[in-house]
């Protein structure tokens, strides 16, 4: 038996708006353009956005049974970040 166990994290749930996430504008969708992806690719992922001030950070969605589960960021730095919805298992 390990002598470590994992430290529980309480459940949360995220959601679009605890996330402050937005529809993609259109200097997202240009940006995505020039790399030949379309906005019906973007619609289908659930590709939106977040504002960070004046930065535009890209926020790409992961659902699972529709329900939103984590959310990656980008911004115009390639700086990436995380948010996960924690889920204790019994």
């Amino acid at each position: 038996m390990s002598r470590f166990t994992k430290a529980k994290q309480p459940f949360r749930e995220i959601t679009e708006e605890s996330l402050e996430l937005e529809p993609y504008c259109n200097e997202l969708l240009a940006f995505f353009a020039e790399r030949m992806i379309s906005g019906e690719t973007l619609r289908r992922n659930s590709v939106m956005q977040k504002r960070r001030g004046t930065q535009i950070a890209i926020a790409f969605t992961y659902r699972r049974n529709g329900e939103l589960v984590s959310c990656k960021y980008r911004d115009i730095t390639k700086k990436f970040w995380l948010v996960s919805l924690v889920v204790l298992r019994a």
